[in-house]
């Protein structure tokens, strides 16, 4: 029998519909780069992955994406950067005497490779966790980019960041020093939020109701675990509007939460549909009221440090 996780799903959720639009128009105007801000655990880093590696140019052909992501380092030289991209790119035989200049020649042809699929000669380059960046490293990316632009070839940089670790670094980017990165990078911002309104809210949970796990026989995730809810004629969309009102009353006020993140939302509707509605279903309004609530408990949207204070 096939394993079924809730929480193993991809929703494509409005959000993400939105930033997806973003990247196409920065894409299709030729822009150099650009920043996607949001607070952690938001789905940031989830939205962009799920671009794949590759995304229609204007011309409707294919411009090739290179994901890369990086953490918190004890050296931060230009060398572990040139290193960290030439291996997401594939470079073999990499060693401890290979010099920055040896990976950026690699970085140079695999980057001038990739854009040749495409007449508009575009590559992306998606940077995970770029608060994690040096200013220093940063420079690494406009040398690449400066690279590709002598060969005609647009290589687009756009960095992923955590808002508040990202602030400090965001500070010196204003220096006058720093122009050539901050307008080459970071002059277009795209803000990621989680799920902000009730009707968000809904079109997430209609996804679980709609996404057939079963094409041929129509079954769907929610009809899986709660078969009984379903029999009533009762659909995961039809508990929003207290899903909603128990979110914003006990976490998003007393926390002062500007959107409900991605990890938390799905955590709480996998553990809601797995472990009460599909073994507790009972229509009522108190007892679906609990459910929600453990379920939201458990999902850990309530930091447990904040018990410490």
């Amino acid at each position: 029998m096939m394993h079924i996780d809730a929480n193993d799903l991809f929703i494509t959720t409005p959000m993400i519909s939105v930033l997806h639009d973003t990247l196409h128009k920065w894409a299709w105007c030729g822009f150099t780069g650009g920043v996607i801000v949001g607070d952690a655990r938001l789905g940031k880093s989830w939205a962009t992955r799920c671009l794949g590696d590759s995304m229609p140019t204007a011309d409707s052909e294919q411009m090739r994406i290179y994901h890369i992501s990086f953490g918190p380092r004890d050296k931060t030289t230009i060398r572990a950067v040139y290193f960290r991209i030439a291996s997401t790119l594939g470079a073999e035989d990499i060693r401890k005497t290979t010099t920055s200049d040896e990976l950026q020649t690699f970085l140079f042809h695999a980057f001038a490779e990739a854009a040749m699929i495409n007449r508009r000669r575009q590559v992306m380059l998606l940077v995970d966790e770029a608060q994690e960046l040096s200013l220093n490293q940063l420079s690494v990316f406009a040398e690449l980019f400066n690279d590709q632009d002598r060969v005609k070839n647009r290589l687009m940089v756009i960095f992923i960041a955590n808002t508040q670790k990202f602030k400090p670094l965001a500070k010196i980017l204003l220096d006058e020093e720093n122009q050539y990165l901050r307008e080459r990078f970071f002059h277009n911002i795209h803000r990621f939020y989680g799920i902000r309104t009730l009707d968000e809210l809904k079109t997430c949970l209609t996804f679980f109701d709609r996404h057939w796990i079963d094409d041929k026989k129509k079954i769907s995730i929610v009809d899986h675990f709660c078969p009984q809810m379903r029999k009533e004629g009762v659909s995961l969309v039809d508990l929003a509007e207290t899903i909603w009102t128990t979110y914003d009353k006990q976490y998003a006020k007393p926390l002062n939460l500007k959107s409900w993140g991605m990890t938390y939302f799905q955590r709480t509707v996998s553990i809601l549909l797995m472990d009460y509605l599909a073994h507790y279903w009972n229509n009522d309004e108190n007892t679906i009221l609990t459910m929600i609530e453990k379920s939201m408990a458990a999902s850990g949207i309530r930091p447990n440090l904040r018990s410490i204070e």
